[in-house]
């Protein structure tokens, strides 16, 4: 018995060559016996190709072929024909695709059949040799195709394109997610709202490009002080935010101004220049169902706000009046170092 076949990657990606294929045929000057033969020793394949002198003339469907025989006295009529006069007898219009044809247009092209040949097998020509692929291959070919295509478009539409980490609307449905485990254990949370220090001085200074890589960089190093189920984001422009889960007050605030101090000292490689920035941390914290995500995103955006007033480069925890707010040691918010290059 015939096994189905796998391209061997020679073909075009995503076309119809690479699916899995069947290769059985018989001379078209065989016996319609001899056809029944082959496919009564084969019964996962759906088709014969008949071939004349290598010659393709057509396909002869499993289903077609069976219902033709089946009928009153189909066996007395029809063995002892050649197949080629069994096969334009059947009237087979047989779909010939070159292997070079992309999956999605092998399918349209198939669909726009008569209704009677509308899932019959379909022809792959090669170079040097022709092969049977099912209708049933092709359409999960394309099903996967739209989930890939899918599946592409849901991660460009929850993920920022520059640093890779999640936009607005990937943090809410990720957050989201996390916060009905949290009302249901009454569990603590923090979120933290960070915002690079005079960011605009980068860019009026290096330009935007420039600009650009220092927020990927700090992207990347928020990323190293996060667990595994806590959530990064970016917000837009230097705007961060992170939302921690099952943490205490003082947990948070220690994380937060580990980050901190890290990024302070930190020095951002990019175009022959050392570049250090400073950020700015709001930090707001809740349990359980006590507040609303948008609730505690006002009051970390709050308590970024005090800080950027307070001389910036502190971590801020949000209390009700604001009015004694905690504080860490201040260093300056941006410096440049040249490089040796530069000088």
């Amino acid at each position: 018995m015939p096994t189905i076949l796998e391209s061997d990657g020679q073909f075009v990606t995503g076309s119809v060559a690479a699916l899995p294929f069947w290769e059985l045929s018989i001379d078209a000057s065989q016996s319609v016996r001899k056809l029944l033969d082959l496919l009564d020793k084969n019964v996962q394949v759906p088709a014969v190709l008949v071939l004349e002198q290598e010659k393709l003339i057509g396909l002869t469907p499993r289903e077609k072929v069976y219902e033709k025989l089946g009928r009153p006295f189909g066996v007395e009529l029809f063995l002892k024909m050649n197949i080629k006069q069994f096969y334009e007898m059947l009237k087979l219009q047989t779909l010939v695709l070159p292997s070079s044809t992309l999956i999605d247009d092998a399918v349209k092209t198939a669909l726009m059949r008569n209704a009677e040949s509308l899932y019959e097998p379909v022809v792959v020509a090669h170079p040097n040799s022709y092969f049977i692929i099912s209708m049933y291959s092709l359409l999960m070919a394309q099903q996967e195709k739209l989930q890939d295509l899918y599946s592409e478009v849901s991660y460009f539409s929850t993920t920022d394109p520059l640093t890779t980490i999640n936009n607005r609307r990937g943090f809410f449905d990720t957050v989201n997610q996390r916060l009905a485990m949290i009302r249901y254990l009454d569990l603590e949370y923090a979120v933290l709202m960070i915002d690079i220090d005079n960011f605009k001085s980068v860019n009026d200074r290096y330009g935007h490009i420039v600009g650009d890589e220092v927020i990927k960089s700090v992207a990347q190093r928020i990323s190293t002080h996060v667990r595994e189920n806590d959530v990064v984001g970016r917000f837009g422009g230097e705007e961060f935010v992170v939302f921690l889960m099952d943490i205490s007050k003082e947990s948070a605030f220690d994380l937060a101004d580990k980050l901190r101090l890290d990024i302070a000292s930190l020095f951002h490689a990019i175009n022959g220049f050392q570049i250090r920035v400073t950020i700015s941390i709001g930090l707001s914290h809740s349990k359980g169902a006590n507040n609303t995500l948008d609730k505690i995103l006002s009051e970390a955006d709050q308590a970024v706000y005090v800080v950027k007033k307070m001389g910036r480069n502190k971590v801020q925890m949000w209390t009700e009046n604001l009015k004694q707010p905690r504080q860490t040691h201040t260093i300056i918010s941006v410096t440049v170092v040249q490089s040796e290059a530069e000088s």
